[in-house]
Formats: structure tokens, sequence, C-alpha cells
């Protein structure tokens, strides 16, 4: 206990004075950092200004402090600097770093659940698109501008592109079969770059990892493996049948045969329609009743089964098909001429048939 009788008058007063001063300065510093605090934790836990479901996009090479500031583009972590401090304390906290990507958020969501998914990744959206087997590259441009905003235009002029080719290997004036269906998912509004370059991205990985030591074994380009795959998928749907379709045209490229593939004239005439006489006098280098082997390149996209079956065909005396007929898909097989006609009008008979019911 201070015995003040011990200092001057003076002395005395200013110390307390001073010790008065001191107690209020902190109770005036608590206050404030208890409003602060307060502040911080009713601006964290506060619903964002948020009206409705709404996708931000953070691009690649974005820092926190931009992170914040694309969202406030929307008004949704005001004040910024808040935020900033905020953030950078959970990732530290936590050893987590912002995460790029597409985010949707929901009326309600809360400035503390923001900044929570930035740096988990836990509200990425992406959107999912499908593209089948065996489309044509237009095809993967008309799905794209459907599902994911990016223009026709924009998607073909890259891949229609002289340096697309050269970039890719493709020996011939045609980009088909170079694009690989399958599901894929994106960040929401990306670039026809961003599409294209995925595309490719996942078609060459199945090839490397699947085909290419296959490839170099059997002495193909991975060019010649598409071609021959494009036509298998446009030949017949059916998994089961490709190796043994496979294996019919792999018999007639030994012996220097025509391949004779409907598909291919299809491709040449630009018409996904029943091939006619006049057509197969059309001079184009993909009519392959007119030009033997391999036309210059694949008709469409092929998908795995149909790649694995063009590398392994199926081993046989079959030089001849046609379908059956059913709607089915199947295909009646010939070792000769004569056989191949008997299935052809057997076809025919049964077309006639089921026109008549």
């Amino acid at each position: 206990m201070i015995n003040w009788r011990c200092y001057p008058a003076k002395y005395t007063s200013d110390m307390k004075l001073f010790i008065k001063f001191f107690a209020v300065s902190i109770v005036i510093l608590a206050a404030i950092l208890a409003g602060g605090y307060l502040y911080v934790t009713y601006k964290l836990d506060s619903p964002a200004p948020i009206t409705k479901e709404i996708i931000i996009n953070i691009p690649r090479g974005t820092t926190l402090k931009g992170s914040i500031a694309i969202l406030n583009k929307k008004s949704i972590l005001e004040p910024a600097l808040l935020f900033e401090i905020a953030a950078k304390y959970e990732a530290r906290q936590t050893g987590r770093n912002l995460i790029a990507g597409s985010y949707k958020f929901r009326p309600g969501d809360t400035g503390k659940e923001i900044i929570k998914a930035i740096l988990t990744g836990n509200r990425m959206f992406t959107l999912k698109v499908t593209y089948p087997e065996g489309i044509s590259v237009r095809r993967f441009a008309d799905i794209t501008e459907a599902k994911l905003g990016v223009s026709v235009s924009d998607f073909l002029d890259i891949v229609n592109s002289e340096e697309f080719r050269i970039a890719q290997n493709i020996p011939c004036q045609k980009s088909e079969g170079y694009l690989f269906p399958e599901t894929y998912e994106f960040f929401a509004e990306p670039t026809a770059k961003d599409v294209v370059n995925k595309l490719l991205k996942q078609g060459q990985k199945i090839w490397e990892t699947q085909f290419a030591d296959q490839a170099a074994e059997a002495g193909k380009t991975k060019h010649e493996v598409l071609t021959l795959a494009s036509i298998i998928e446009a030949e017949t749907p059916g998994p089961e049948e490709r190796p043994r379709v496979s294996g019919v045209y792999h018999n007639r490229l030994r012996i220097g045969m025509a391949l004779q593939a409907d598909p291919t004239v299809q491709f040449a005439i630009g018409q996904k329609r029943r091939v006619l006489y006049k057509d197969l006098e059309n001079s184009n280098p993909y009519n392959t009743y007119k030009h033997a082997g391999l036309p210059p390149g694949p008709i469409n996209s092929p998908g795995a089964t149909a790649i694995d079956a063009a590398l392994n065909p199926e081993k046989h005396g079959y030089y001849y098909f046609v379908a059956v007929g059913d709607g089915t898909h199947r295909h009646n097989f010939a070792t000769n001429h004569t056989q191949h006609i008997n299935n052809v009008n057997a076809f025919r008979r049964k077309i006639r048939s089921q026109r008549r019911k």
C-alpha cells in the first residue's frame, strides 16, 4: 500500500492524477477492443448481402487480398480491410491457402462461411458436360456453347487453326479425332482455350497411359490409330463387335483391299444419310470406296473402346460385314463376296418386311 505521506503534496496529487488517467485509458482501450471484437464478430457472423444464388470465379494466381476485392465487386465482404485481415488470420491459423475456382454462394451465407469456402474449396461450383463418343468437332463446339456459354466460333477458331494442328502433330487439314469424348467438370465461365486444353489434356493422358506403348509395338502412329478407331466407332456402337469389325479392316489393309466404309463416304459428302451409288464415285480422299488404305484422318472422335479395338483386332478370316437389319446394330460377317451378297440380300428382305408392318 502506497504511503502518500512520504511524498510532497504536489507530487502526490500528480501521481494520483496519472494513475486515474491510466486507469481510465485502460478502461477506454478495453472498451474499444471489446467493441472492435464485437464488431468483427458481428460482421463475420452476419449474412452477406446476397439476395440470390451467385457464382463468382477466382482465377488461378489470385492473392487472398485479390480474392476479397473480387468478392467485393458484388459488395459481398465489406469493409474489405476487415475481411482481408480476417482471411489472412484464418489462413495462418489453419495452414490453408486460397483455392482458385468458381464458387456458388447463397442468401444467408455469412462472411465467416465465405472465407472458409475460399480456403477449403467446399463451395466449389463446377458444371458437368458430357461429350458423347463419335461426335464431330462441330458437335463439340455446339455442346460447349449450349452448356458453358463458349461461342461456337471461338471454339472452332482454336480447333481448326493451323497452330492447333501443328501443336498436335496432325498431318492433315482436319482436326477431327483429337478431342477426347468423356464427361468433364468445368468451372463457371471458362474460355474456349480452357475447354479445348482440358479436352486435349484428357485425350493425351488416355493415349499415353493406355495406348501409346501398344501403338509403338505395332508400328502405328497415333494419327493412324485414331483414324481407324473413328471408322470403327462410326460402324458399330456395340463394344463387343468392335474388335471383329477392326479385324475386317485389318484384313483388308493387309492385302491392299479398299476399306469401303460408308461412314467415310458420309464424311466426304458432309451428310449423315444413306450412301447412294453416285456418292461412291466422289473423288474426295475420304471416299474409301475410291481410295485404298486409310483416309487422310479421323472422321469423328473415337472413345477408348474403339481405340482399343483398332489396336487389338479380332483375328479371323472375315473381309465383309453388313447390318443384320433388326434394329440391334449387330452385323453379319462374311469371308467371301458370295457369302456377303447373301447377307446383303437377307438385310434387304428384313428391311422390306419391317416396312410392311
